[in-house]
């Protein structure tokens, strides 16, 4: 061991005996070091006792004094918030004596708003319990370095966690909410405007989650609602997700957003986040419920921005789904995603913004406002769309864009074993290639094995793709669907009726394909391809929760003929569905008939 870490400690101890670093001083003679303390036990006389030569002692002090200057971590704890009963002066670590606000939160005061979040800090809200208004415009900020056991997401200790604990809740206030036990904090907007957060640079955003360089922060299984736009603020969100590695929102139950006073423009969101590509592929968006049911059915976007992952999410009543640069979006329900009260505005379903989109396994009903599926590939990288069920799509199921390529070199993208329904009386074509002029031209697309249903079921592919290649679809108007077999009321729509079904064994085996489709720790995407569609999620109505899977998905075969469509028809047992009806809704097993 080097000397000075020998004589360290001792130094360290030596130190601890002088009452204060203003009244202590080290004289040096003959190269022993002296102090003006007085007192049988000093620095100085420990030192002449010790024959300390001065300069190892020296390097002993420095390192006890940096030591000294290394800033103590706090320890992780859990943290209880009830907004009925609790008082921001508790220390708020059990729940006898809980905060009545976050840290963050509009009106904290006390140990509260005194808190340093730590990585490891669990804060938990109380079932049942609502917080209003005067709370929101909350801006929760963590953006220390920390540490995530799972590649995607959160999870571990290095996480901090806003969420709840099923075993503490208002049973009172859950009850007559018509719930049997636990339900989920409330976060009520009451149809007003939140007041601005951080110093007033945001404004009109009921939680704004910044991680900064960094993240590690999960948003778990919080209701939000009265979410109001009522002026055209830019990007008023109800959720933001401003981190740049380990996020995570899921189990989230938001609804009952609306708009008025001078708002003209639809500038509304749900999650907004960053706007980059790549996008950020270690946080995720997942198992969320997102419905406007209870709303005008006229405004309101799912996300904007984002991480790389969204999934298992159910998404109904806006005017648009997502915009940005997710790449994985999969195992979602898009329902009556529709026009907007601004008429400047139309609302896609799912549209990539300029970068990779992969999106497979999404059950999408009623869309009205624009295209159901956007893609605009960038140079260098290909996209792929599959095992999609698209029904009652007003407008183009499938459109392609070429604003996005630079070049054109080594773009493209795949288009397969999708089931597409237009209404008869559309116009629209399933599926429509790029054709902007000034840009590039797509390097390929390649379109198979799709079961299109429409007035006018082709392909078009337009002008700007340097190669197009369509091999195996089965084209058909809805008369001819119908007359077939294939019916939107059946447990899942368009489903091949039987093994005679023009659909079975109609496609191309593109097992190989399947291999090359980019995957990732989460989007096992080359499996996906080899099974038929997952058919979205279904949707607890009564609960507010995702039910997953809402269809077991029957395996392709390694060699020999698919089936064209979604579906792959098997002679396999098919499972038994309840039929339970609430409301005015329909419900077959988990999926909805609406």
């Amino acid at each position: 061991m080097h000397l000075a870490s020998r004589y360290s400690n001792l130094c360290c101890r030596i130190t601890q005996k002088v009452s204060s670093f203003e009244r202590a001083t080290l004289f040096m003679t003959h190269g022993r070091s002296y102090s003006n303390d007085s007192g049988g036990n000093t620095c100085a006389n420990r030192l002449i006792a010790t024959h300390i030569p001065l300069p190892i002692c020296l390097l002993g002090l420095l390192a006890c004094l940096s030591l000294l200057a290394v800033p103590v971590r706090a320890s992780a704890a859990t943290y209880y918030i009830d907004y009925a009963s609790g008082n921001d002066a508790n220390n708020g670590t059990s729940t006898s004596t809980p905060w009545q606000r976050a840290p963050g939160m509009q009106g904290v005061s006390g140990n509260a708003a005194s808190h340093t979040i730590t990585a490891g800090d669990n804060f938990i809200f109380k079932g049942g319990v609502t917080w209003p208004n005067s709370t929101m415009g909350w801006g929760f900020i963590f953006t220390s370095p920390s540490t995530s056991t799972s590649a995607v997401g959160c999870s571990g200790s290095g996480c901090v966690y806003l969420g709840t604990d099923k075993t503490w809740y208002s049973s009172a206030n859950c009850s007559a909410k018509g719930y049997s036990g636990f339900c989920r904090p409330v976060f009520d907007a009451q149809a007003a405007e939140v007041a601005p957060s951080e110093g007033g640079a945001l404004t009109n955003i009921m939680l704004d989650v910044y991680g900064g360089a960094n993240g590690y922060i999960v948003v778990d299984d919080l209701e939000f609602t009265g979410f109001f736009q009522g002026d055209d603020t830019s990007n008023s969100r109800i959720l933001q997700m401003r981190c740049s590695t380990h996020c995570e929102f899921k189990n989230l139950y938001v609804h009952g957003w609306s708009h008025g006073g001078t708002a003209t423009h639809d500038n509304s969101q749900i999650i907004g986040g960053n706007l980059a590509c790549p996008p950020d592929y270690t946080s995720s968006v997942h198992d969320n419920v997102f419905d406007g049911s209870d709303t005008t059915d006229d405004m309101m976007m799912a996300m904007k921005g984002g991480p790389a992952y969204f999934y298992n999410n159910y998404v109904a009543d806006m005017h648009n789904g997502l915009i940005g640069f997710v790449t994985y979006t999969w195992n979602n329900t898009f329902l009556h995603i529709n026009g907007s009260f601004d008429a400047t505005s139309h609302g896609n379903v799912i549209e990539s913004a300029g970068c990779q989109m992969i999106a497979y396994d999404n059950y999408i009903s009623d869309s009205t406002g624009g295209a159901t599926l956007f893609n605009t590939p960038v140079d260098g990288s290909v996209d792929y769309d599959f095992n999609n069920v698209i029904v009652k799509q007003q407008n183009e199921a499938i459109q392609i864009d070429n604003n996005g390529l630079t070049t054109g070199s080594g773009s493209g993208i795949y288009v397969f074993n999708n089931t597409i329904q237009s209404p008869a009386g559309v116009a629209f074509s399933p599926i429509d290639g790029p054709s902007r002029s000034g840009y590039p031209n797509l390097s390929f697309m390649t379109v198979q094995n799709n079961h299109l249903i429409a007035d006018n079921p082709t392909v078009n592919f337009l002008t700007h793709t340097s190669t197009t290649t369509e091999t195996n679809d089965v084209e058909q108007t809805n008369a001819q669907a119908a007359g077939a077999g294939y019916a939107s009321t059946s447990t899942y729509a368009y489903s091949p009726p039987g093994g005679s079904g023009i659909t079975v064994n109609a496609g191309a085996n593109l097992t190989s394909l399947c291999s090359s489709i980019p995957s990732s720790t989460l989007a096992n995407t080359s499996a996906a391809c080899m099974a038929d569609t997952t058919y979205g999620v279904g949707y607890d109505a009564v609960n507010h929760v995702v039910i997953v899977p809402n269809r077991s998905s029957n395996a392709r075969p390694g060699t020999g003929s698919w089936d064209s469509g979604a579906y792959e028809y098997t002679t396999s047992t098919p499972p038994t569905f309840s039929i339970m009806i609430t409301g005015g809704v329909t419900t077959i097993g988990s999926v909805l008939v609406l």
